[in-house]
Formats: structure tokens, sequence, C-alpha cells
């Protein structure tokens, strides 16, 4: 589970162990972790899992994909990602709480200003690869 930079990531191991566990059962193998594509397919089984409880697939989407600004995550206020994803205030208000409760964002306040960010940044290219997909099947 090595990155381009030969580091591993913590967070990574723990969301693909998760998942593993969700999916396969009680036992996590080397055998079960290729089946599902290793570090990249059990990252995106993950953010599907996550996606799936979600009422509205397509803003959720556009809300995440508001938090990214060129590959990097951004640190916006709700009034930014209101006007960046194009969705209505209560639902933005809603999926924001659950995000931050599924560890997918970081709600920070900075001075009286609040503020969010994607709490992983590896996801940005699933993020970014399903974002795009939604935009253009629908």
């Amino acid at each position: 589970m090595e990155d381009k930079d030969g580091k591993i990531h913590p967070v990574e191991i723990s969301l693909i162990c998760w998942t593993m566990l969700k999916v396969s059962g009680s036992k996590l193998t080397k055998a079960k972790y290729l089946e599902g594509g290793k570090k990249d397919g059990w990252l995106d089984k993950y953010l599907d899992d996550f996606l799936s409880y979600l009422p509205n697939k397509e803003n959720a989407l556009q809300v995440l994909m508001s938090l990214i600004n060129n590959d990097k995550t951004a640190i916006l206020t709700i009034d930014d990602i209101i006007a960046r994803s194009g969705v209505k205030k209560s639902e933005i208000e809603r999926l924001l709480d659950e995000f931050e409760q599924s560890k997918i964002i970081v709600k920070q306040k900075n001075s009286e200003i609040i503020e969010y960010r994607l709490a992983h940044e590896y996801l940005i290219g699933r993020i970014k690869k399903k974002g795009w997909c939604c935009r253009t099947t629908n």
C-alpha cells in the first residue's frame, strides 16, 4: 500500500481495513485485498459505501467537488461552498454534518469564521472521478 513517494498512510490502512471487514466479514487476507483491487479498489469502495447512504449522491458529490481546488483541498466557508456547488444552503448544511460525522471533512474555526476542508487529500482523485461521472451521465 505504498504511495508514489513510498510512504504508507495510516488513515488509508484504517479505511481499507474497515471497508474490507464490512464487505468481506471477519477475515482480512492478502487474497481479499488483491481481489478487491488493492489500495485504489478498496478506497473506491469506501467512498462508494459512504455515498450509498446519502439520499442525493449528486448533491453530495457537488459539495465534495467544491472543496477541491487545483487538485488540492480548498478551505471554504459555507457561502463559498454554496457559490461553488450550486446546492441549496439547507442541503449543504445537512451534507456537511454527514461529512463531518463520517470524517470525510474537517470543520475548523478561524477567528469567528467557520471553514470546511476535506479530511483526506488522497480521496481527491476519487471524488473528481465520481463527480465527473455523475455530471456526464445526468
